[in-house]
């Protein structure tokens, strides 16, 4: 079956906000930003100032700090991904896709490329609301809008993966 689908902007940063929270790298620079170098900061001014007023005071911005880092990277790298996005070189990342099944795997056609997957290389399926994703690495995965396609072909996707992709994959 073949199924068409446009690929958005949406789509793609619906991706990385799934990567950003589950990614293990990704979600350890954000607590090295968000505990560690407020308290690196806290110990080393402690020492070299000991005026504990002062540091009540930069324990209090640190911990506001704290609060506030986490969501603010994760806005300026979805931010960054979306300027990226909108650059001509990057197009190709985005627009009208056919996505044919088959017993093999899957192939991907869009106006400049034309790739193929094997069932084999897709080590884990993730379901979002709205979106399936395909892994064919850690950080590498097919981006399907299940939210914006038809009954019929939600349901052939569904039927395929269950055919050919291991349990342990999914």
């Amino acid at each position: 079956m073949t199924i068409r689908f446009e690929q958005t902007v949406d789509d793609t940063l619906a991706y990385y906000r799934y990567f950003l929270k589950t990614n293990k790298q990704a979600r350890r620079a954000v607590r090295i930003a968000q505990f560690g170098i407020p308290v690196a900061l806290w110990v080393l001014m402690m020492i070299v100032t000991r005026d504990w007023k002062f540091g009540i005071a930069l324990a209090v911005v640190f911990l506001i700090w704290m609060l506030v880092i986490p969501r603010y990277m994760r806005r300026s790298m979805l931010r960054k991904t979306r300027r990226n996005l909108a650059k001509p070189e990057n197009s190709r990342m985005l627009g009208n896709r056919s996505m044919e099944l088959g017993e093999e795997g899957f192939r991907i056609a869009t106006e400049t490329a034309e790739t193929h997957f094997k069932w084999a290389g897709v080590i884990r399926v993730v379901r979002e609301t709205g979106y399936t994703f395909l892994f064919l690495s850690e950080q590498e995965a097919v981006i399907v809008p299940t939210g914006r396609l038809s009954a019929d072909e939600n349901a052939a996707i569904e039927k395929a993966l269950e055919m050919y992709v291991k349990p342990n994959e999914k």
